[in-house]
């Protein structure tokens, strides 16, 4: 049987409207407060509050009624990975630059990740991010950021973080489609990669743990916005998901 599939949504930061964020929660709204940049404290919000949208979408729910568990393994803070208890419900999301993503599935564990493309690349970096048949395959930022994505992503979808060396993880080069060459306790068979559609200057990636291949849909998040929140201006500006189709 071929597992569900797992559907990505796409925002962009500017589309934060103050009504979103009465659907969060305490420990959301906390862990906002701590933040000194404006720009970062957007982020996180869209991210958290299209979450519960789409969460809450899934579920036949209430976008403030979605319990969100944020345990962190680590310390006491509320930063974990995003999980619905349960719901069956897989859930990640990520946020760079001017875009938002979230990923939710039945397939099994998800992670999904966006980045921007940095502004200079250094030899250090490549060497600490990058295995050797990756680094020999990457030439640019473009190429950089794209294995970075496909690294987080799985990272996520495993529930690691950043916890394990990003050179000890080979997706293979850039160029190619992403496929599980070298990970430390993951089987190849169960782990599913896929390439986003992103605009000039990012990269995407999200990755399912799964028995078997699973299908990606892309979502413009505009329209799921305004269902959750009736009545407010349009918040659709340009193509969403960058580059791909809409599902």
């Amino acid at each position: 049987m071929r597992p569900p599939p797992c559907d990505v949504w796409w925002a962009r930061t500017d589309w934060l409207r103050p009504q979103h964020l009465t659907v969060l929660g305490a420990a959301e709204r906390e862990r906002l407060r701590r933040y000194r940049r404006r720009a970062d404290r957007d982020r996180c919000a869209l991210g958290a509050v299209l979450l519960r949208a789409v969460a809450a979408r899934a579920l036949g729910s209430a976008p403030g009624a979605v319990a969100v568990d944020r345990f962190c393994p680590s310390c006491p803070g509320p930063h974990g990975r995003p999980v619905l208890p349960g719901t069956g419900l897989y859930v990640s999301t990520s946020h760079s630059g001017a875009f938002v993503v979230v990923a939710a599935t039945r397939a099994g564990p998800v992670g999904v990740d966006v980045e921007e493309e940095p502004a200079g690349l250094g030899r250090d970096l490549r060497v600490g991010a990058l295995g050797p048949e990756e680094a020999a395959g990457t030439t640019d930022a473009t190429g950089f950021v794209r294995c970075w994505a496909r690294k987080e992503a799985l990272l996520k979808a495993v529930g690691v973080g950043i916890t394990v060396p990003l050179a000890e993880v080979d997706l293979g080069p850039p160029g190619g489609p992403p496929r599980l060459r070298r990970f430390p306790g993951a089987r190849p068979d169960q782990v599913f990669v896929t390439d986003l559609p992103a605009a000039e200057g990012y990269a995407g990636a999200v990755c399912v743990l799964a028995p078997g291949p699973v299908p990606v849909r892309h979502h413009d998040a505009g329209p799921l916005l305004r269902s959750v929140f009736p009545g407010e201006p349009s918040v659709t500006g340009g193509s969403v998901p960058p580059g791909g189709r809409v599902g």
